[in-house]
């Protein structure tokens, strides 16, 4: 098979060893740099953090729609690596999008059940 074919076998289970350790390692990485972003990057940051559970609860949506429009290949790096881009993108504009909305951010976004914030 081929490196993609593998790929998407590895890294295609939440739960799978690769994703997990992958996961824990980039983690680790970013939690102990030695470096201070500047503070634009830093809001950045700080604003995508903010935005995370929305693209979490879209991204399989997105994800599905991508590949309704025709996008289906997971045996060519390229496209797979072309969706993880794409659902990412779409689903933080769209998190984006209904973070803006009071009665979607509240129901839908937030982290204290409902409350808003």
């Amino acid at each position: 098979g081929n490196i993609s074919e593998y790929a998407g076998l590895v890294y295609q289970d939440y739960l799978a060893p690769a994703t997990v350790i992958s996961t824990i390692g980039v983690f680790l990485f970013l939690q102990n740099r030695k470096y201070k972003f500047k503070q634009k990057t830093s809001m950045v940051i700080t604003r995508i953090s903010s935005l995370s559970i929305g693209v979490y609860y879209i991204h399989m949506l997105v994800l599905t729609a991508i590949e309704y429009a025709g996008f289906r290949g997971s045996d060519n790096l390229v496209v797979l690596i072309a969706k993880l881009f794409a659902t990412y993108l779409v689903s933080l504009i769209l998190s984006t999008v209904i973070s803006k909305i009071p009665v979607l951010n509240r129901l839908l976004l937030s982290m204290e059940g409902g409350k808003g914030k």
